[in-house]
């Protein structure tokens, strides 16, 4: 048995045993990155977050830019020919990224645009030559996932005998608030505005911006709808509806 034995963590921290028994842990480098393949391309800009990157293949790009708020981003990649490009966020605070699984996949994207609030989300990405697009000015509460593909399982159409789990896109509009523990399945689109209520099952298109969607399979409970993150948030575009939030907070203090 050897004396000192050090094991890393896949947080990134370092555990020192003496003897068998771990007698510290150390924090290990804000940004851990293994790659097994080659051409491989990892670019992490953001002090504020701590990544852990595991890639097994060849050709793939990671780039992570600044994220205003910190947080845990969690990458692993096996396949060839993957992207991942995160834009200049609000806050990433708890992020799980999976490309593939005990099976390669292959030349598929995930793009997440500007000023993106993640609070916990896990992204899978089961086919080959999938598409993930998340818009600008998104909030995305915790326990969410978003998934792409069932590889290595197999689904057919029982009378044509047709192979139906083919390629195809997630797309998520701009200024999209998705509520807690949603689920978004491939070939799904939601418009610019909208709000996805919790625990809601996303399984198909719904091109129509502003709306509500809740409940499983998810359809829309409403139309004409508009969300603002906080009192504190409201833009210059968003003054109409300041002062219409302003008027019913004086209405509400003038009823006692």
């Amino acid at each position: 048995m050897k004396i000192f034995r050090k094991k890393i963590l896949s947080n990134g921290r370092r555990r020192i045993y003496l003897f068998g028994m771990k007698i510290a842990t150390f924090k290990g480098p804000r940004h851990s990155v293994f790659t097994k393949g080659v051409n491989n391309k990892v670019d992490v800009n953001s002090k504020n977050i701590k990544s852990v990157c595991n890639i097994y293949g060849n050709n793939n790009v990671v780039n992570i830019e600044e994220s205003l708020r910190g947080g845990n981003v969690n990458i692993f990649i096996r396949g060839n020919n993957n992207k991942i490009h995160i834009k200049p966020s609000s806050e990433l605070h708890d992020l799980n990224i999976s490309i593939g699984n005990f099976v390669e996949i292959n030349d598929s994207e995930i793009f997440i645009d500007a000023k993106v609030c993640i609070v916990g989300v896990e992204i899978l990405i089961e086919q080959h030559k999938c598409k993930l697009h998340i818009g600008k000015r998104c909030l995305i509460s915790k326990e969410v996932l978003f998934r792409l593909g069932e590889v290595p399982h197999l689904v057919f159409d029982s009378k044509t005998k047709e192979y139906v789990d083919t390629p195809a896109e997630l797309v998520v509009g701009d200024h999209v608030w998705i509520g807690k523990g949603v689920v978004l399945l491939k070939k799904t689109k939601i418009g610019d505005n909208c709000i996805v209520g919790t625990n809601a099952v996303v399984t198909k298109e719904f091109g129509e911006n502003n709306v509500l969607l809740a409940g499983n399979p998810a359809s829309i409970k409403r139309k004409n709808v508009y969300w603002v993150g906080s009192d504190s948030e409201f833009t210059k575009d968003e003054q109409e509806y300041k002062n219409k939030y302003y008027e019913y907070l004086r209405e509400i203090n003038k009823r006692g």
